[in-house]
C-alpha cells in the first residue's frame, strides 16, 4: 500500500468520526437497577435467575451440616450413594455419612456426582464464579452428570462487576490469578437441534447449589 492510499483512508476514517456522540466510559456509567441490589432482594434475585436457567437451588445453616443433608438428598434423587469432593471440603465430618463413599480430588468419567465451592457468584444472572487450582479442581464442574455447588451468600454480588473485584482481592492476596476461571449458569444445555432444549449437552446434565449462612473456607483461610 503506498504512503498517499494510507493517508487517504486514515483520513476518511478520521472525517468518518467526526461529529458522532462518544459513549461514556463503562466506570462513570450508571449500574443497571439489578447491579445495585444488597441484603435479602439480592439473594431472592440469585436463586430466582438461577431456578430459571435450570438449576435447583437449597440453603443450609452451615457448611458443617453438608455430610448430612447430601446423605439425604443422594437418597431423595435415587442417585449413586459416591461422590467425588473438591479438596477444600474435605475437612467435614464425612465419617458421619456412613452411607455415602466420598472421594477427594479431581472428577473422572466414572464419578456421577461432584461436589464443589464457588469462589462468588453474581445475583443478576444467577451465576457462580468458579477458580481452579488445587482446592477445586475444574474437572468437577464439566465431568459428572451431577454437579453440587456450595456457595456462601456473603459471596454473592449483585452483579458480575462484584466477581471481577473478588478476583482482583484474589490476585492481591495471592500474588496471581487462577490459572482458569468458570462462570456456570445453570446445567449444560443446548437447542441447536430443532430448537428442542438438551440437558447434559458439553457438561452436567443436573446443576444444585446449595447456600450456606456462613463465610466460605475461602474467607476463612484469608
Amino acid at each position: 500500500m503506498a504512503a498517499s492510499d494510507r493517508t487517504l483512508i486514515f483520513d476518511r476514517l478520521r472525517k468518518a468520526g467526526e461529529g458522532r456522540i462518544k459513549a461514556p466510559h463503562p466506570g462513570r456509567a450508571t449500574p443497571p437497577k439489578m447491579g445495585s441490589l444488597s441484603g435479602k432482594k439480592k439473594i431472592d434475585r440469585f436463586v430466582e435467575q438461577a431456578s430459571q436457567q435450570y438449576a435447583t437451588v437449597d440453603t443450609l445453616s452451615s457448611l458443617d451440616d453438608l455430610p448430612r443433608y447430601l446423605t439425604k438428598w443422594l437418597r431423595r434423587q435415587n442417585l449413586p450413594q459416591e461422590v467425588v469432593i473438591a479438596p477444600i471440603l474435605e475437612h467435614l465430618d464425612w465419617q458421619d455419612t456412613k452411607s455415602v463413599t466420598t472421594r477427594t480430588g479431581a472428577a473422572t468419567t466414572a464419578d456421577m456426582v461432584g461436589v464443589s465451592m464457588a469462589y462468588g457468584a453474581a445475583a443478576e444472572t444467577g451465576t457462580v464464579m468458579m477458580i481452579s487450582g488445587e482446592q477445586t479442581p475444574t474437572t468437577l464442574n464439566f465431568v459428572p452428570d451431577v454437579e453440587i455447588i456450595v456457595l456462601s451468600k456473603k459471596d454473592i454480588s449483585a452483579g458480575m462487576e462484584g466477581c471481577w473485584d473478588q478476583l482482583r482481592a484474589y490476585k492481591d492476596k495471592t500474588g496471581q490469578m487462577p490459572r482458569a476461571v468458570n462462570y456456570i449458569t445453570g446445567p449444560s444445555r443446548t437447542a441447536d437441534v430443532e430448537a428442542t432444549m438438551v440437558l447434559g449437552a458439553h457438561g452436567p446434565r443436573r446443576l444444585h447449589l446449595l447456600l450456606i449462612d456462613e463465610a466460605s473456607p475461602w474467607r476463612k483461610n484469608r
